[in-house]
């Protein structure tokens, strides 16, 4: 990972080959809600910084739905419902939103296969990463994917009612809730199991509520009036 910044605008980046993932910061109090002018525009900026031809992501719903872009004949902005986004076209980002939930990246460099996955709690209960998984699979060849898990709100500040804690051991296992702190990280890594190669999740290990070396938007710590990172990947 390195931390790279464009313009005005500060991401937590890695490069694998011809792969591009990057995270963004709010850094610069840079918001990138699509529901504000701001935001879109903000958006819209990447395509130039990043000089790519088209940005495309979806209007999250904390589902399990998956939205194939396949050779670019969907391309939404913001209009198609769903949280997770797959693309084979080169040159063209696909990304989600969030703040606090947990933005994954999954790629495979050989097959030329990429995916952004939006996962709340909704979406990580109802194991919306391992399904983009096996939709990669299944239906483009993938063997050997590899998943970066940004940053998110994680078990240190992510407490939830004994009834949500309860339902997520009973689901993952004991290990995933500390007291009522639930591990969002640890329910996508047990759900990727015999899926995915263990050694080939990695986790940026940064909490949007309480992490210190960089700046992030945090929806539970500012509410309504939090922005939203964006986490974005692309072929080159």
């Amino acid at each position: 990972m390195k931390e790279l910044i464009k313009d005005d605008m500060k991401f937590l980046s890695f490069n694998d080959d011809n792969v591009s993932i990057n995270f963004s910061t709010a850094f610069n109090k840079i918001d990138f809600k699509k529901s504000t002018i701001e935001g879109k525009k903000n958006i819209e900026r990447l395509e130039n910084i990043f000089a790519l031809d088209n940005i495309l992501y979806l209007n999250q719903i904390h589902s399990d739905k998956i939205i194939d872009c396949k050779d670019n004949l969907i391309a939404p902005k913001g209009e198609i419902d769903g949280d997770a986004i797959i693309t084979n076209k080169k040159n063209v980002g696909i990304g989600v939103f969030a703040a606090d939930c947990t933005p994954v990246i999954v790629y495979d460099k050989e097959k030329q296969v990429i995916a952004a996955v939006h996962s709340g709690w909704r979406g990580t209960f109802d194991e919306i990463a391992k399904k983009t998984c096996k939709y990669m699979i299944d239906n483009y060849g993938c063997n050997n994917l590899d998943v970066i898990i940004g940053p998110h709100i994680r078990q240190c500040c992510y407490e939830v009612s004994r009834e949500l804690a309860e339902k997520f051991q009973r689901k993952f296992g004991n290990e995933v809730v500390d007291n009522r702190n639930l591990s969002l990280e640890k329910c996508i890594i047990s759900q990727l199991s015999g899926i995915v190669n263990m050694t080939n999740i990695k986790s940026l290990g940064k909490c949007t509520f309480c992490d210190t070396s960089e700046e992030f938007h945090s929806f539970r710590k500012t509410g309504e009036n939090s922005g939203r990172l964006f986490a974005f990947i692309f072929l080159k």
